[in-house]
């Protein structure tokens, strides 16, 4: 998945789309503890109930 260079993987689970996101987005912008916290709110709040929800990117009508 590579979204910094403009395409996106599709059909794929929520919860991996937020690691990813925290991953590509996060890791370097934020504190450790900050991290952590995402890690473990996905982990124990997201996870949980979502785990089998498919992510799949808006796109525009006709694309």
């Amino acid at each position: 998945m590579k979204l910094k260079q403009g395409y996106e993987k599709t059909d794929l689970p929520l919860v991996d789309y937020i690691r990813n996101w925290i991953e590509e987005y996060k890791k370097d912008s934020v504190r450790k503890n900050t991290i952590k916290i995402h890690e473990n709110n996905l982990k124990n709040h997201i996870k949980p109930y979502f785990k089998k929800l498919i992510f799949k990117p808006l796109s525009e009508k006709g694309s």
